[in-house]
């Protein structure tokens, strides 16, 4: 069976925390803002972070928040 995409979270400096599906292509879609339905779309989690604060971590599932 082929991959699916797996989920993450992004946690700001500030204390903001992002909902984060990364796919097997290496490309991510971030939840900015569920009520409005707005996202981020990048090529990969590196370029995802350049768009975040620095300090930003990344929680990936099985580790502590």
């Amino acid at each position: 069976m082929s991959k699916f995409a797996s989920g993450l979270k992004l946690h700001t400096p500030d204390g903001d925390v992002f909902d984060v599906a990364e796919f097997p292509s290496g490309r991510t879609w971030a939840v900015d803002h569920p009520e409005a339905g707005l996202t981020t779309v990048a090529v990969s989690l590196d370029a995802l972070l350049e768009e975040f604060p620095p300090g930003t971590r990344v929680e990936r599932p099985g580790e502590a928040s």
